[in-house]
């Protein structure tokens, strides 16, 4: 025992002694003599940024983190009212110069970890880094500001003298222009020296900043000064505009695939090509019911083969008059066996109620055989081609709403995101969308009350459920209201399309 424990207090010492050696340096672990930066101001509100880094590491290090703010509040001075604004940046284009780097995402932060895995470095070293962020539309009316922290506050250590340059891509009033140094929040920028000449402003730190201490540069300009500036509305427009494509294209599909020719309707007192009551309720819906194929059995005692005796109330006995044709179909032989097991003479509803629904299930999938060889084909393949194709556009629909509402949500089009976006905003509607556009297809035959009773319901249903998540869409950004609106009503349009378009075939 006393062994294991002077093993275990060993290996903990060693860990303790290596693991700093085989570290990025995140929390210090070097200092840094020089923090320099250089950002180009573009004119639809995005920074591009190059940092300019001098450390010198005092023990063996891979190398550090850069951590940058994807969201956070600015705190702003509108109409004398102290007034707090939220952003959300999007961090892209980023290179290291020299050395490799991995970027990954941390609250709220985007980590560029620089440095070599299986390298370590001493002493001095320059870390030139370089990215884009841009926050997007400020969403004040009043004005357009630069704000920035052109020295970042999460340096985790003092930096001994650092500088800066800001470039402009317009004129500007100098008179609207204030520095900030120190903490986090600070409202002076005693510790700075600056200087205006034309659109840049540059200037340098005049003592060494703490850690944890920063500079934040804040420039109010006219309103309008930035142009094309992201709003997380991008996606907006070319969702609806995609919406009303699909269901101009659904449309022609219908109505060169899927609508039926006008025919002339005789009058007919029997059924064509002597089709049986099960097969002409398939013929009338396209699906076959159980109660169309029991209706075989008073069809078949029509036809002379059976007698039925009701016994009582709720019992019916049946007695096998003669064998059916050979000519008959599988379907028709297979119910009349049914009801005559071991071909007998006689049976009972009662001595059926453990057997007969086999010979139900079955009969109906030879029905559904029958009509699905090319020769009884219902519905023709332009047709089926008709409803894949309107199905295929419903669903490009959804993802255009998709990606409005993740671009709106995240600012950017995260794989994963889009698809936790499909699932909720798309998926779960279209679900029931589908569902109701099924019944609607099958909505007549003979159990047609019982079929508009449940086409009632999903109706209902399917309706409020897209009712509450164009609701939750209008929530997240009520002035693009239309995008819920133009691509769920898009949808709900291809789907009754695609309940209508099932051209029979002349059979």
């Amino acid at each position: 025992m006393k062994r294991k424990c002077i093993v275990f207090f060993v290996a903990l010492v060693l860990c303790c002694l290596l693991f700093p050696a085989s570290a990025f340096a995140d929390e210090g672990g070097y200092t840094t003599q020089s923090y320099n930066v250089n950002v180009n101001v573009n004119e639809n509100h995005s920074y591009d940024v190059t940092e300019t880094i001098n450390v010198t590491f005092l023990e063996a290090r891979h190398g550090i983190y850069r951590y940058i703010p994807e969201s956070g509040s600015f705190y702003r001075e509108i109409n004398g009212t102290p007034t707090e604004s939220t952003y959300n940046a999007v961090i892209k284009n980023v290179k290291v110069e020299g050395d490799n780097f991995d970027t990954s995402s941390e609250n709220n932060n985007t980590v560029i970890k620089i440095g070599d895995a299986d390298e370590t470095v001493t002493g001095p070293k320059t870390y030139t880094l370089s990215y884009t962020w841009d926050p997007g539309d400020d969403g004040i009316d009043d004005f357009d500001d630069m704000y920035f922290n052109v020295l970042p506050y999460s340096w985790p250590t003092a930096i001994d003298n650092a500088s800066f340059t800001v470039n402009m891509p317009k004129d500007f009033d100098a008179s609207q222009l204030n520095l900030y140094a120190g903490d986090y929040g600070a409202v002076n920028g005693n510790q700075l020296t600056y200087q205006v000449n034309g659109r840049t402003i540059s200037g340098n730190t005049t003592s060494p900043l703490n850690a944890k201490e920063g500079v934040t540069i804040n420039l109010r300009l006219p309103q309008g000064y930035y142009v094309g500036a992201r709003t997380g509305r991008e996606w907006a427009i070319p969702a609806c505009i995609a919406a009303i494509i699909c269901l101009i294209i659904g449309a022609v599909l219908f109505f060169i695939f899927g609508r039926d020719d006008k025919t002339v309707e005789p009058v007919a007192f029997y059924p064509p090509h002597d089709f049986t009551p099960a097969q002409i309720g398939t013929i009338i819906d396209g699906e076959t019911d159980d109660k169309e194929v029991l209706s075989m059995i008073i069809y078949l005692a029509d036809k002379g083969y059976l007698t039925i005796e009701q016994s009582s109330k709720d019992t019916f006995t049946f007695h096998r008059l003669k064998s059916l044709p050979a000519s008959a179909p599988d379907f028709e032989k297979e119910i009349f066996n049914g009801l005559f097991p071991g071909h007998c003479k006689e049976s009972s509803s009662v001595s059926l109620s453990e057997t007969f629904y086999h010979t139900v299930e079955h009969s109906k999938a030879m029905i559904e055989t029958f009509f699905s060889a090319e020769d009884h084909q219902l519905f023709t393949d332009s047709s089926v081609f008709a409803q894949a194709g309107i199905t295929i556009l419903t669903v490009i629909d959804f993802i255009f709403l998709s990606l409005a509402v993740c671009y709106q949500l995240f600012n950017s089009i995260d794989l994963i995101m889009l698809g936790i976006m499909f699932v909720v905003f798309a998926l779960i509607p279209g679900i029931f969308m589908f569902v109701f556009s099924w019944k609607m297809e099958h909505r007549t035959g003979m159990t047609s009350g019982k079929k508009a009773r449940s086409l009632t319901i999903w109706g209902t249903l399917s309706i409020l459920i897209t009712a509450v998540f164009a609701a939750i869409v209008l929530f997240m950004d009520p002035v693009t209201f239309y995008v819920p609106i133009v691509c769920y009503g898009a949808a709900w349009l291809l789907m009754l399309l695609r309940a209508q378009a099932t051209k029979r075939t002349p059979i």
